[in-house]
């Protein structure tokens, strides 16, 4: 029992550890992107915004300790929490420790000889000791949890909870799969279209479905577009031809994968408040653009865009769900209402691609605010100046001693002539 206490304080040392620091790196970079997406919302288009949301999720899978003279962190280290290990604060050859001091100390072997030791007489055994004499001296006292451990087996509960919540929720769509119809010939056709138009030679299966809500596109590696039975009689063919465009935009860019990812990530920093509304907010986002996409794809029977998703709204509404592959076309009112504000005070696209200028800015973004880590600026090259002299003085004391006691000699012994920093580095 004493080496299990001990494992999960060890753990839950290192979980907290990593957990911590992660918590307040990735709430300050969504706290920014939050001002920033206000700040581009009416100015750029919203593939350019998702994929500025999309550092959210990369900062998430990067380490917290990770640094870079581009990043804000390098040049902030009294704003930031401090990420460093506890057992790389005392670096050897810093003033509290001498590198001298830590090498251990070389002895020479033992060469004498002893004579061996006389007989000792045979003697009775002592009396048994009673059992509560042995029981006094053999029992240790228990190392109980500390908090950190307690704090890891809290996640752990939660985590495996939602875990169970989404093997449910894949049940209930494969279900939903089994339990559909193969499309007609005409279907397929239109479906046939839909996907030349986009571009798109990925074979895609239609299916109508008798307990699907909405017209939604599911599967990672086999994608599949389920429409209701009752849609297809109530929507007319350019109505149709949208809500298809509209499931192979999702397929073609991805945001199948994305769904997985996010759903991934948020079961396990589900801790994080902040992290729940930007998977909100990715998810209102990725609609945009993908209506952003859609539109491009209709050409001049753009402006009919808006009334179909209003018609299926009308016709066909579900709540919004926990979901790993399934993608809807009306998720909420809410985000319809936002999604057609956004269609119609706003020129149609002439094109859903990030382009070069995009990804620039993309990238000029991530380098500023992913490494969050703390930087001194003193550094020279991985090392700080105080550690690098070090160094060099050690190394330099190392060759020129002809053995290692007459090195212990003059590292304890410097003399007057000791080199000043500034000489050491030249």
């Amino acid at each position: 029992m004493e080496n299990i206490i001990s494992y999960f304080n060890s753990v839950g040392n290192s979980f907290v550890e990593f957990a911590w620091p992660m918590l307040i790196q990735s709430s300050i970079l969504i706290i920014i992107l939050l001002g920033l997406d206000m700040v581009l919302r009416r100015k750029v288009t919203a593939v350019i915004r998702y994929g500025i949301w999309m550092l959210v999720l990369v900062k998430l899978l990067l380490p917290p300790t990770l640094t870079s003279p581009t990043g804000l962190g390098y040049w902030m280290a009294d704003k930031l929490p401090d990420v460093t290990p506890k057992e790389a604060i005392q670096l050897p050859g810093s003033p509290e420790v001498s590198l001298v001091d830590q090498l251990p100390a070389i002895t020479p072997p033992e060469t004498s000889f002893s004579p061996p030791a006389p007989p000792v007489a045979y003697r009775e055994p002592a009396a048994p000791l009673p059992q509560d004499s042995l029981t006094s001296r053999t029992a240790t006292p228990t190392t109980p949890l500390n908090w950190q451990a307690t704090v890891f087996l809290v996640w752990s509960v939660g985590v495996i909870t939602m875990v169970l919540l989404l093997l449910q929720r894949l049940i209930f769509v494969k279900g939903l799969i089994s339990q559909s119809d193969d499309a007609g010939d005409p279907l397929s056709d239109a479906l046939r279209r839909c996907r030349r138009q986009m571009g798109m030679r990925r074979r895609i299966i239609l299916k109508l479905s008798p307990n699907a809500t909405s017209p939604s596109v599911c599967g990672l590696f086999r994608p599949v577009i389920l429409i209701p039975h009752g849609l297809i009689d109530k929507l007319t063919a350019p109505q149709l031809r949208a809500v298809l465009l509209h499931e192979l935009a999702h397929i073609k860019r991805g945001d199948l994968w994305v769904s997985f990812i996010q759903t991934t990530l948020q079961i396990l920093y589900f801790y994080n408040p902040l992290l729940w509304l930007a998977n909100a907010l990715i998810r209102k986002v990725r609609e945009q653009a993908v209506d952003e996409m859609v539109l491009v794809a209709m050409g001049k029977q753009a402006e009919d865009y808006p009334n179909t998703l209003l018609n299926v709204s009308k016709l066909t509404f579900r709540r919004p769900a926990l979901s790993l592959r399934l993608i809807g076309v009306v998720e909420s009112k809410s985000a319809l209402k936002t999604r057609i504000k956004h269609i119609v005070t706003r020129p149609i696209p002439k094109t859903a691609k990030l382009g070069i200028v995009g990804l620039l800015a993309i990238a000029i973004t991530a380098a500023a605010l992913l490494p969050m880590a703390k930087g001194k600026v003193n550094k020279i090259g991985f090392f700080d100046r105080k550690t690098l002299v070090n160094g060099l003085r050690l190394a330099r004391k190392i060759l020129a001693a002809p053995s290692f006691d007459d090195y212990r000699g003059a590292e304890l012994n410097p003399g007057p002539d000791a080199q000043s920093d500034e000489e050491i580095l030249v």
